[in-house]
């Protein structure tokens, strides 16, 4: 099912409230995520530019299916002018991308790691340049406390891509996982 980004000018708590009542309300399946609440980057470079000097609170975004679009659509054409909201833009999402790293010092947890990169759902790719690097030093076990280095250590980095859907998934376990670095969640438009 096609996706969106919307940004809606008007105070941010009312918009949300706005839009929560909406979808429940229409008691239908619609989907609403806040990319504020999800660690979703705005849109564009002018459009972050914008918002920086724009008092905290002045423009929403969220990620809507299409009817959610379709409704938050009509409901801000009929009652927007009377709580002072207006649809800014609606761009159509093709894919989502995050970036990540991670490191550790205990095979148990490199085997770990590598699987939560090796398992991707279907619609979700990493790129190229992961290659985890792993470095073994034998000599060192048994007094790695002590020791100037570590018996095992590996490091990774790259990016995945892919249906945002499925990236959120992925997004929301690497974010549980402290041994994993990740970046907000960039959006990339038809």
């Amino acid at each position: 099912m096609s996706q969106f980004e919307l940004v809606i000018e008007g105070h941010e708590d009312f918009v949300k409230g706005f839009i929560r009542g909406i979808i429940a309300g229409s008691k239908t399946d619609a989907s609403v995520l806040f990319n504020n609440e999800h660690d979703i980057s705005r849109t564009t470079l002018g459009e972050k530019i914008k918002e920086f000097f724009d008092a905290p609170g002045v423009h929403t975004h969220i990620i809507v299916d299409e009817t959610a679009a379709s409704l938050i659509g009509d409901a801000i054409s009929s009652e927007g002018e009377k709580f002072n909201l207006k649809i800014v833009s609606k761009l159509p999402v093709a894919s989502a991308s995050f970036k990540f790293k991670y490191k550790a010092y205990a095979e148990n947890y490199g085997t770990m790691l590598k699987g939560i990169f090796e398992k991707l759902p279907e619609s979700v790719s990493v790129s190229d340049d992961y290659a985890p690097k792993e470095v073994f030093h034998p000599e060192s076990k048994g007094a790695e406390a002590y020791a100037p280095e570590h018996n095992y250590i590996i490091k990774a980095k790259g990016t995945v891509t892919g249906n945002l859907d499925a990236l959120l998934e992925l997004y929301e376990r690497c974010h549980k996982e402290p041994l994993i670095s990740i970046e907000n969640i960039e959006l990339e438009f038809e």
